[in-house]
């Protein structure tokens, strides 16, 4: 066998779902095994222009464009993700954790649009240094599991965070895990189910990433 490399792993799932907390655990799990590992959000408010004008959208600062452009917004986000962070961190041996990546833009956009839309969007945006992760984690949960979340720790809801809506993100999410290989075959896609106690659901996923170890 060869010798291993340092995987792009990504969490996605609706709002609330536990992904921020999955994948920092994932985080910690993969630098242990590896010396080292690099973590970023998206939008990525942190490190990018796009991805701060993204979350003032997102939080009713700014008027929100119609959903095709502001998921366009998304994937020049990523694509910066992709360019200064993802693309060099593996090359460095690291491996690379995301809360939210592009399975994000397409099952978001599927509030208007077609799955097909916004992967040819990524195609379009981000051409030769398109990168999708190797696996990607789905984390589950029904949306009245959501809403009764963000409930408890929010006053006024983000865009996105309406039943209906989580709803049907959340059903996009499951059919883009169904077909996802028809149009990136080398992304492994899990669906993880997220309505658990949490440590029980990091040992399902650190068993899930145990062969992306050295």
């Amino acid at each position: 066998m060869g010798e291993k490399v340092p995987p792009f792993v990504a969490f996605e799932g609706i709002d609330k779902c536990g992904k921020g907390t999955q994948s920092l655990k994932a985080v910690d799990f993969l630098r242990k095994a590896w010396g080292n590992c690099v973590f970023f959000r998206e939008p990525n408010e942190r490190d990018n222009h796009t991805g701060r004008l993204i979350r003032r959208i997102l939080q009713h600062e700014l008027p929100a464009p119609p959903n095709q452009a502001f998921q366009r917004l998304f994937v020049i986000d990523r694509a910066e993700d992709t360019v200064c962070t993802v693309l060099p961190g593996l090359e460095h041996g690291r491996p690379v954790v995301a809360d939210r990546f592009a399975l994000s833009t397409i099952a978001y956009g599927a509030l208007t649009g077609q799955a097909e839309t916004y992967i040819w969007m990524h195609r379009d945006v981000l051409g030769p240094w398109l990168r999708w992760p190797d696996v990607t984690i789905l984390m589950d949960i029904p949306a009245e599991v959501a809403m009764q979340r963000l409930a408890q720790e929010r006053g006024t809801p983000e865009l996105f965070e309406k039943l209906e809506k989580l709803a049907t993100i959340r059903q996009a999410y499951l059919d883009i895990a169904a077909t996802s290989r028809t149009w990136a075959p080398d992304m492994r896609v899990e669906v993880i189910n997220g309505d658990r106690p949490v440590n029980i659901v990091a040992a399902d996923i650190q068993k899930l990433l145990a062969p992306y170890t050295p």
